[in-house]
């Protein structure tokens, strides 16, 4: 009885060197553990398994003593990706990357001046500009929108109006710090938490408009001969000669 164990140990043994123990879709594996499957799929350990990536890019998968690698520039929107991906991006376009967002490869716009640059095997995408339910990542994070008029803000992953720039310098990007000429606003624009009590002429220039609990209301209407104005970064009711 005791030789019937130890015999099945060894057929298992010779029949796993004869296949080459052979790692697939499904096989245990280690956290930050990978190969290639074959030469465009990837697997990637995801919670302790093997899952299969696709790696569609000119490159394919390459399996060398310094470890894997996964061109990724070919995968198409809706391909899967493993949890230990989230995040891996690659140029496509001049102003698009494809990139691991949520289990599946997304199209992301790259829509700022400096657009997609592949650079130290990251892709480095301007999203300063971008176009409302645009995909984003980084919650909270803003941008101008491509005219200029408006701030967007990243919700749930995907680009929102956040609040108008109805001033003659509008939405602009210096340098990474995004700028919003908010001296002028209509009644019930969005406003932030950072602009409560901070003042705005009316579109019409009739009266001084406030940020109150996150909308801009009535805070003085102007009297008659006086016009709402921005002088020296001070908002005020004045007359048209001083207004002008």
């Amino acid at each position: 009885m005791r030789g019937r164990p130890r015999f099945t140990i060894i057929g298992l043994f010779v029949a796993c060197l004869a296949q080459g123990c052979k790692k697939n879709v499904g096989s245990s594996c280690d956290a930050g553990e990978s190969r290639c499957l074959d030469g465009k799929t990837q697997l990637v350990c995801d919670d302790g398994s093997f899952v299969a990536s696709p790696c569609q890019g000119p490159a394919g998968c390459l399996q060398n003593d310094e470890g894997v690698s996964c061109d990724i520039s070919g995968n198409q929107p809706g391909s899967p990706c493993a949890k230990a991906e989230e995040g891996a991006a690659a140029c496509v376009e001049e102003h698009r990357m494809i990139a691991c967002r949520g289990g599946q490869y997304r199209s992301v716009p790259c829509r700022g001046p400096k657009g997609c640059e592949n650079e130290g095997g990251h892709a480095l995408c301007d999203a300063s500009v971008a176009a409302p339910n645009d995909i984003c990542k980084d919650e909270g994070g803003k941008a101008c929108t491509t005219d200029g008029k408006d701030v967007l803000s990243c919700a749930a992953g995907e680009m929102k109006l956040a609040y108008r720039c109805r001033g003659p310098g509008g939405c602009e990007s210096k340098g990474g710090k995004l700028e919003c000429d908010m001296s002028s606003a209509a009644l019930e624009d969005p406003c932030d938490k950072s602009m409560e009590g901070k003042n705005a002429c009316a579109t019409d220039g009739s009266s001084i408009v406030v940020c109150k609990a996150g909308r801009f209301v009535i805070d003085e209407k102007c009297k008659p001969g006086r016009r709402c104005a921005s002088t020296g970064g001070s908002i005020e009711c004045a007359k048209p000669e001083k207004a002008g």
